[in-house]
């Protein structure tokens, strides 16, 4: 499986494009002063798209990479009431597992959303449900472009409403 393409769904910093290339080709990243070692495999993703998804996204932990604000998780569960945007890059699997690697080991749990086009859904997040944390200002305008980029027909105050949920 590791070089078969699965959709990796974003829905937090890595919405971002810039951002997310980051994790793909390395370096440094702008927003959070850090360098980035990249993919083994720098293959950019064959194609991105915006997904909505029925799973609740908070933010929690303190990360040191965004000013020790919270950082984005979902919960385990699907609720039909609520929603969350989300961005969707196909890359290869072993792609993934290394982008998982690089975010560090909050991000343990693993989920399948679904499926799109033929490739299966994945994202990922924290075993258990955390506290909740404030994210930081920058954090936020990360998202928030990346919430610009990938749906440019939603207006921006309802991304900004939507980002302080």
């Amino acid at each position: 499986m590791d070089n078969k393409y699965i959709w990796y769904l974003s829905y937090g910093s890595n919405l971002n494009l810039k951002r997310f290339y980051r994790y793909i080709k390395g370096g440094y990243c702008e927003y959070n002063n850090k360098t980035y070692i990249g993919c083994t495999d720098k293959t950019l993703p064959k194609k991105n798209k915006s997904k909505i998804i029925n799973y609740e996204m908070y933010y929690a932990k303190q990360s040191r990479s965004w000013d020790n604000g919270g950082v984005c998780f979902l919960k385990l569960e699907r609720d039909n009431n609520i929603t969350t945007y989300a961005r969707m890059y196909l890359i290869k699997y072993n792609q993934f597992l290394e982008i998982k690697k690089q975010e560090g080991g909050w991000y343990e749990k693993e989920i399948l959303i679904g499926h799109d086009e033929g490739y299966p859904i994945h994202t990922f997040t924290n075993r258990e449900i955390l506290d909740s944390t404030i994210p930081s200002q920058i954090y936020i305008d990360v998202i928030f472009e990346g919430l610009q980029e990938s749906f440019p027909n939603i207006d921006s105050n309802i991304l900004s409403t939507y980002l302080k949920k």
